[in-house]
């Protein structure tokens, strides 16, 4: 069965009032579009911005891949790989610049990948081998995961300005990010020195600042929370 990404476009329904009714609430009805794919049977969307620009992936001709994609305007662009058979496209910004990840040539590894303005970018890891990406703000910035030197560890990751940033952990070996907001906090989880997942607010880009915000009972999910404790400070890495 083939999948496809579906774009949903909202239409208010006006609900008529009657003497002495009291006021409706606003219905919607939404309507599907088949966005298509890059050749191949299958296609999938994971994020669409404020412009209606939507990103995912696609089969190629013959189904013998699947590429990271951009729907807009009706058509759908192949953005490429680093080399390797398949890419992903996670998330986009307003600007329509897309983060996502790809293998390598020889398909031995994924990488953080970033498009923008037609130019597919490699972001980097912290030493090791292996970087993904799981969302980008407006201003460019992407929040996800690297594995440090050695692929000893996975560890929440920024990459901002060209820089890559390694955002700690709460006293574990690993932690992963998976938002990141306009003002560049991000979000996501790290294990503590006990080796158990707490979900975590990286306030200060760079700084390596947790707040530490309780136990999170579905360890391999982003989370939404509201913290009551001080922050707890990690240093630089």
């Amino acid at each position: 069965m083939s999948k496809r990404p579906l774009f949903f476009t909202a239409c208010a329904a006006l609900a008529l009032l009657g003497i002495g009714a009291a006021p409706a609430a606003h219905a919607q009805s939404y309507t599907f579009t088949d966005l298509g794919t890059l050749g191949g049977s299958n296609s999938r969307a994971y994020a669409i911005n404020g412009a209606g620009q939507v990103a995912g992936y696609s089969n190629i001709a013959g189904n013998v891949a699947e590429h990271a994609t951009l729907w807009s305007g009706g058509a759908a662009t192949d953005l490429g790989t680093l080399g390797g058979i398949h890419s992903y496209a996670i998330d986009i910004n307003g600007a329509g610049q897309v983060a996502g990840n790809s293998l390598i040539a020889g398909n031995t590894a994924y990488r953080a990948i970033l498009w923008s303005g037609g130019t597919l970018t490699d972001l980097g890891t912290l030493g090791g081998s292996i970087g993904y990406a799981q969302a980008i703000n407006d201003a460019g910035q992407v929040a996800g995961g690297s594995s440090t030197a050695g692929n000893a560890a996975q560890h929440a990751t920024l990459w901002s300005g060209g820089a890559v940033t390694d955002l700690g952990t709460l006293g574990g070996s690993s932690s992963y990010a998976f938002g990141i907001n306009d003002a560049g906090q991000v979000a996501g989880y790290a294990y503590t020195a006990g080796n158990l997942p707490h979900a975590t607010q990286q306030r200060r880009p760079g700084r390596g600042v947790f707040p530490h915000c309780g136990q999170h009972r579905h360890s391999r999910h982003p989370v939404e929370w509201r913290c009551r404790h001080r922050p707890r400070h990690l240093g630089r890495k």
